[in-house]
């Protein structure tokens, strides 16, 4: 993006859309999977990411080890999640998953 140009037009929602509803159908490939507990382990610095972007509504983190963090979370596991931990290489790891409780 180079440039942006505020209008003066108000933006108009198409009939009939409903953004959680597509997300849920794992529109974007972030919903609508089978809900799983997981624990993660994750540096602390790599961390600073899930304290602004949260996995889900419970996903305290809390100080494992020095330098790491645990994540508890329960969420919809689908392909795009496995990526987006993955993404943090050896940065973070799984510790355990599970059925929600």
């Amino acid at each position: 993006m180079k440039a942006v140009e505020a209008l003066d037009v108000p933006a108009v929602r198409p009939a009939g859309s409903d953004l959680d509803a597509y997300i849920a159908s794992e529109g974007m490939g972030f919903g609508g999977g089978e809900a799983i507990r997981i624990e993660l382990l994750i540096e602390a610095d790599a961390a600073r990411y899930l304290a602004d972007i949260p996995l889900a509504s419970d996903h305290p983190l809390t100080p494992a080890r020095d330098g790491w963090m645990c994540l508890r979370a329960t969420f919809p596991y689908t392909g795009q999640w496995r990526w987006w931990i993955l993404g943090f290489g050896d940065k973070a790891g799984v510790k355990k998953t599970g059925a929600p409780s």
